[in-house]
């Protein structure tokens, strides 16, 4: 892609969903979303998913997955446990998780310092797996 800095993947987990039973009733069923919602960022999106949830205006996860085989989409920002880089691009950028997630003012700070984008590629899946503690605790 042209003007690209970056290629983030699409991160996935099976966890616990809210959703609605045949009959209204709220029920939970386990369902696909993508993992890594702290760094993804649509293009102009001014907040993040979990500022959405503590306001209860949303979940702190999202299931929107673009299928496999479909067109990158360019967000502001994006991890998904896997990303390539252009090397220069990458030097170009400067780490600061002061303000927000770490991976955010990054992408910022290349796409300031270069003009260019990141995609995230539909094609590119991590898969995340929840595990608990054997010891039952922290």
């Amino acid at each position: 892609l042209q003007a690209a800095y970056a290629m983030a993947s699409v991160s996935l987990i099976e966890a616990p969903q809210m959703a609605l039973d045949k009959d209204g009733n709220p029920s939970t069923l386990r369902a696909w979303s993508h993992y890594d919602a702290w760094a993804m960022r649509g293009v102009g999106q001014p907040s993040t998913y979990w500022d959405d949830y503590t306001r209860h205006q949303g979940t702190w996860k999202h299931t929107w997955l673009p299928p496999v085989g479909s067109e990158p989409v360019r967000v502001a920002s994006a991890f998904g446990g896997f990303a390539i880089y252009r090397t220069a691009s990458y030097l170009a950028g400067t780490y600061d998780g002061t303000s927000d997630c770490e991976h955010v003012t990054f992408h910022r700070s290349i796409a300031n310092a270069t003009g260019e984008f990141i995609y995230l590629c539909p094609g590119m899946r991590t898969v995340m797996r929840w595990m608990e503690p054997d010891d039952g605790g922290g």
